[in-house]
């Protein structure tokens, strides 16, 4: 017999290919010669995967890969860190929405009343109706909204909180 010529050919299966051959050549109608035949792979190899796979051995098992291990982790401690970045925006969320007012509270239509006639109107005389919508209109948009502060805001003024909420 001659020397072989070149490196012995060896062939390196995966798990999975494993682990299917041996679920084929389970079936009651196929063979296992008939598997192996059809799998190019020489039936004692199959026999062989057969008894480790009913012995239950690790070789035949699907192990998860290290890398795979570490990108799963990778991912859920993103999800996690996700999860905690919205809990915490949630939280925020809630207590600027307790500092917010609903329209129908009648607590702070009385208070802004008050403030109106207490820095307005009782502090001069109006000579016209035009006078009073025009100053009662400054009022509101230049002084109110934009200088003065509110308890029910967290102590900002409405533009300030609404620079504050959107961003």
């Amino acid at each position: 017999m001659a020397a072989p010529v070149g490196p012995k050919k060896v062939h390196r299966y995966t798990v999975e290919f494993k682990i299917q051959a041996v679920r084929l050549s389970l079936h009651p109608e196929i063979q296992t010669q008939d598997v192996a035949h059809a799998l190019d792979i020489h039936p004692f190899m199959l026999s062989k995967w057969k008894k480790d796979y009913r012995e239950g051995k690790k070789v035949l098992r699907a192990p998860k890969r290290d890398a795979e291990k570490r990108a799963l982790r990778r991912q859920v401690r993103q999800l996690e860190a996700k999860v905690a970045a919205r809990t915490q925006a949630r939280s925020l969320e809630r207590k600027l929405a307790a500092l917010v007012p609903t329209r129908t509270d009648p607590i702070c239509m009385e208070s802004f009343f008050h403030s109106l006639k207490a820095e307005l109107t009782h502090r001069g005389s109006f000579t016209s109706d035009a006078e009073l919508n025009a100053s009662v209109a400054g009022y509101i948009d230049r002084f109110y909204n934009e200088k003065r502060i509110h308890s029910s805001l967290g102590y900002h003024s409405p533009v300030e909180f609404e620079c504050l909420a959107n961003a």
